[in-house]
């Protein structure tokens, strides 16, 4: 497969809306300084790496 359909493939199934809202409420409940970039990545169903295409914590 090409670069661009495996892009397409994997956003099919990744809903980026609600991987930021799950990762909005895990802040809420446990506090910015107290979530890490694991956390982050656990709780939006992404590896560490992939939650870069985000930017760092404070954007997400």
């Amino acid at each position: 497969m090409r670069e661009e359909q495996l892009q397409h493939a994997a956003s099919a199934w990744f809903d980026k809306e609600a991987a930021l809202d799950a990762a909005t409420l895990w802040g809420w409940s446990h506090g910015y300084e107290a979530t890490s970039v694991c956390d982050l990545a656990a709780t939006m169903g992404l590896t560490a790496v992939s939650l870069q295409r985000f930017g760092d914590r404070r954007a997400v």
